[in-house]
């Protein structure tokens, strides 16, 4: 029993869930029959692993049932020497973040603390990484960086969890679509690291990695990765993994696994991932009407940028003017998540409903508006068809679109909204 267990954190480390299931439930089984202190040893450990598996799988909430059952198991004095305590606080943590509950995280996390008696030297480069991958969720980025800049360099001196790469990944993320310089730092920090981390977190972090890849490069390699991570993902069934590499290149403006991501979304448990699965269908069938439930879903689950891009969407659509309490209802959520994202005053709110696009945005999009293919706009400007591509995704997310079938008409109203405002 104690050579499978062995094998089921090896397992967790290469993402194998097909293989743990079967094995989880045999241990589970027979630690019952165990005498003395690896009975509850052997059981804590499975539950956690199990847990951690479902999260993956896209339960998570049935996984935090699981991980407090583990939590509320006497362990005797002589497992203390197995860290068992954090090894369950981390997958109670990371059962919040994955069902989008991040006050429960954050308070988890702090009670774990305050009860533990851990010093801040271990604890706070994980509290780090929480906080930053909240602000990230939430759309708050500029927020995120300093977080997760603080949480490498504590992670550097201590990192039980390894947190590391996770943490340099997102920090590379947000400095990439920042445009900032340390988005380098970042990077050499991320391929340093060693990948020592169960797949759940390593997982993440390469798809962040990847999104920070396109935001830099604009080349659609980048788009790519992500759409090869949730291949992997989609392998072993797990779709909250599947979901997080599909939501950042929708975010970088790739609409072309759309069915798909609202499938996986609709099968994840979790207030973000459904908010999701309505901001998908609202993508996929348009409306304003559709558009303003999204929004509505996704400020409830604090996606605020998200939110704050349904409203806009609801308030340019052409139904828009079907009734005066929706343009009411959809201005008022788009003033209340700018204002989340630091971004409240009217100005900025008018700049969210129509985003502006950059200059060399402008030059692809009028060339493509033209009839020009790809291969022929990249020959024009001297640059690759992948960057094409990339720049092409990234207008279709700020317009609003999903293809060059509608891009004529949203690039008339962005350019009319740009000449009046």
């Amino acid at each position: 029993l104690a050579a499978t267990v062995i094998g089921l954190l090896a397992g967790s480390v290469d993402g194998d869930y097909k293989r743990m299931g079967p094995e989880l439930e045999r241990v589970l089984l027979q630690s019952g029959t165990v005498e003395g202190s690896l009975a509850p040893l052997f059981r804590g450990l499975a539950l956690a692993l199990k847990a951690e598996m479902m999260c993956a799988l896209g339960r998570g909430r049935q996984a935090r049932l699981l991980v407090l059952e583990a939590a509320a198991l006497a362990q005797p004095q002589e497992n203390d020497v197995f860290f068992i305590p954090e090894f369950i606080s981390a997958r109670l943590v990371i059962c919040a973040l994955a069902v989008g509950d991040w006050a429960d995280a954050q308070n988890l996390l702090d009670r774990y603390y305050e009860s533990s008696g851990v010093s801040m030297a271990t604890y706070g480069g994980a509290a780090y990484v929480v906080a930053g991958y909240i602000a990230i969720r939430q759309g708050k980025t500029g927020d995120a960086l300093p977080l997760l800049t603080a949480g490498l360099e504590a992670l550097r001196d201590s990192d039980p969890q390894n947190l590391f790469g996770l943490c340099a990944a997102m920090a590379f993320y947000a400095a990439a679509g920042a445009g900032l310089p340390e988005a380098e730092r970042f990077r050499a920090d991320f391929k340093a690291w060693g990948q020592h981390s169960t797949h759940l977190l390593a997982a993440q972090a390469n798809s962040f990695f990847d999104a920070g890849l396109e935001l830099l490069n604009a080349d659609g390699s980048g788009v790519e990765a992500l759409h090869q991570n949730a291949d992997d993902a989609a392998k072993e069934n797990a779709t909250y993994l599947e979901l997080h590499a599909l939501e950042l290149a929708l975010g970088l403006g790739d609409t072309s696994r759309l069915d798909r991501f609202c499938e996986t979304a609709a099968a994840t448990e979790g207030e973000w991932a459904q908010a999701l699965a309505e901001y998908g269908r609202a993508l996929k069938f348009g409306g304003a009407a559709r558009y303003l439930s999204a929004g509505e879903k996704l400020q409830a689950a604090t996606a605020y940028h998200l939110a704050a891009k349904a409203y806009g969407l609801a308030l340019a659509a052409p139904d828009r003017g079907q009734t005066k309490e929706l343009s009411a209802v959809a201005r008022a959520g788009l003033a209340h998540c700018n204002e989340e994202l630091g971004q409240g005053s009217e100005e900025t709110q008018n700049e969210s409903v129509v985003p502006k696009l950059t200059k060399r945005e402008w030059d692809i999009v009028n060339l493509a508006v033209q009839g020009l293919s790809d291969r022929q706009i990249a020959d024009t400007l001297l640059i690759s068809v992948r960057t094409v591509e990339g720049h092409l995704y990234r207008c279709y997310s700020k317009l609003g679109i999903t293809g060059r079938d509608e891009l004529a008409g949203a690039a008339a109203v962005a350019q009319g909204a740009s000449s009046t405002g």
